[in-house]
């Protein structure tokens, strides 16, 4: 009988850690034919009573199955587990069918018939107006108009035929050619302008406008001349929820416009609250020909950095474990409700969300798992997020990390002489030996994420940029310091 400790035992693994076994996924049982359900109906758009019958016909043999090994006392057979994914299949695709081909039959854009028309409409706010800069070339080809110009996502109500109103439904872009103010979320507007449809990409590898819209639930938008055009004829409740969250917005932007120097405000606000309507096309351009347009969009890496604060006041000894891990639960929630729950930031939340339970209960480690979690929670809300380049690229790059997991943060010494020996170094060694793993981890990492995502992002932008390569993790100290110091300004700046 050996009485070497077993932990002093030198293993095969030069790590020193026995080889990982394969964990149960169950959440990524499901997403992935929920997924499979979502694609089907976008390319091949069968009719809903198809997805109806698959689902009731795979739903009752499954049920059947079921029930005949549980009173045998027999483990479900494999024929109960392709009942189940065909089940999942067709609700992904009759979720998608409903959400993609259905709308009103007094939905807005019934009433385009072909090229712009002339109309007059009423419909409510949804969020605070978003100031857009035009690009410079648009103004020097048209010098009337305004460089300028301002967003309002409408709720529309009525749309006026000669003297009559007429019930219609939808939502649109309401696009005013001139700077818009003293208005806010839930007020009842009218507005006078010239409607317009979506339309689709005349040129082979383009970007589909009018696609990516409808995945949004928008068929048409209008554009309005002049400010006066646009009048308010009911002010809101101010305890209304999305007014409530438009005058935070508001209030923020107002602190970034007033503490922040001109030329880095649109910056600021573009990475801090993803108002990207604030930067010039120009200068939206340079950051993807470098490879670096992640940084504009407000994705996991912004809600980690941000998040990654509270667990500093853990370090700190500041707060204890579990409130560190519940204030974390909260704040990614509240920055997720700031930035309107976008699919990037939700993903992010639901993840940090169900680490941290995770932690509470003793629990560690990302997975798979974990991901298919977010990943059904976003493709619920909407089945085309599937298809937007943002949640692909969010999904694939934290994928892409929890697979190379193993490679990107190689264990420190589990050898127990080795961490003697490491212990009694000078604490400088320690601290540079400490941050050299990090600036190696996000090296790796940054390397693993572009040579994997390349493919996916030359799809969509035609464009492959190796410079990503040296400048993103030489980006990720300054932009840490970005946010800290544009969170602190936003944040203090309100008193």
């Amino acid at each position: 009988m050996s009485i070497v400790p077993q932990s002093f035992v030198i293993k095969d693994d030069p790590r020193g850690q026995p080889p990982r076994k394969p964990r149960y996924q169950p959440m990524l049982l499901a997403v992935v034919p929920l997924s499979i359900g979502i694609l089907i109906d976008r390319c091949l758009d069968p009719a809903f009573a198809n997805w109806v019958l698959s689902m009731i016909a795979a739903g009752a043999a499954w049920s059947l199955l079921f029930w005949m090994s549980a009173r045998k006392s027999q483990p479900s057979s494999l024929l109960t587990s392709l009942c189940l994914i065909v089940w999942l299949a067709a609700i992904g695709g009759a979720w998608h069918h409903v959400r993609w081909n259905w709308f009103a039959h007094d939905h807005i854009a019934a009433y385009v018939q072909g090229g712009p028309e002339r109309c007059c409409v009423r419909g409510t706010l949804l969020c605070e107006p978003r100031k857009t800069i035009q690009a410079e070339s648009d103004h020097e080809i048209d010098p009337l108009q305004s460089p300028e110009r301002t967003r309002l996502v409408v709720r529309v109500s009525d749309i006026r035929d000669g003297r009559e109103w007429l019930n219609a439904s939808g939502v649109i872009d309401l696009i005013v050619h001139a700077p818009v103010t003293s208005i806010r979320a839930g007020d009842r507007l009218q507005a006078v302008g010239k409607l317009v449809g979506m339309r689709p990409a005349t040129n082979p590898g383009q970007f589909d406008f009018q696609t990516y819209m409808r995945s949004r639930g928008r068929l048409a938008n209008m554009h309005v001349y002049h400010a006066q055009s646009v009048a308010v004829i009911q002010r809101a409740n101010r305890w209304s929820a999305g007014t409530l969250l438009s005058a935070v917005r508001q209030r923020f932007n107002a602190v970034a416009w007033r503490l922040i120097d001109a030329d880095e405000v649109g910056f600021a606000t573009a990475i801090l609250m993803g108002n990207r309507e604030h930067l010039s096309p120009e200068r939206r351009a340079v950051f993807l020909e470098t490879g670096t347009a992640h940084l504009l969009a407000i994705s996991g890496l912004h809600v980690g950095i941000l998040a990654g604060s509270i667990f500093l006041l853990f370090r700190l000894g500041l707060v204890s474990r579990r409130k560190c891990l519940l204030g974390t639960i909260a704040f990614v929630f509240c920055y997720a409700w700031l930035v309107e729950f976008r699919p990037t930031v939700l993903r992010a939340a639901v993840l940090i969300s169900l680490y941290c339970l995770g932690r509470l209960v003793c629990q560690r480690g990302y997975s798979f798992n974990l991901l298919a979690a977010a990943a059904w929670i976003v493709l619920m809300i909407n089945p085309s997020n599937l298809m937007s380049v943002g949640p692909q690229l969010s999904f694939f790059d934290v994928a892409t990390v929890a697979f190379c997991g193993p490679w990107i943060w190689w264990p420190r010494y589990t050898d127990p002489i080795k961490q003697l020996v490491a212990r009694t170094r000078p604490g400088w060694l320690r601290g540079l030996n400490h941050v050299g793993r990090g600036f190696r981890a996000t090296v790796l990492a940054s390397v693993l994420i572009w040579f994997f995502a390349a493919p996916l992002v030359a799809f969509h932008f035609h464009l492959v940029a190796p410079i990503g390569l040296v400048l993103n993790p030489l980006l990720m100290l300054p932009m840490a310091v970005g946010l800290y110091s544009g969170a602190a300004t936003l944040l203090l700046g309100v008193w």
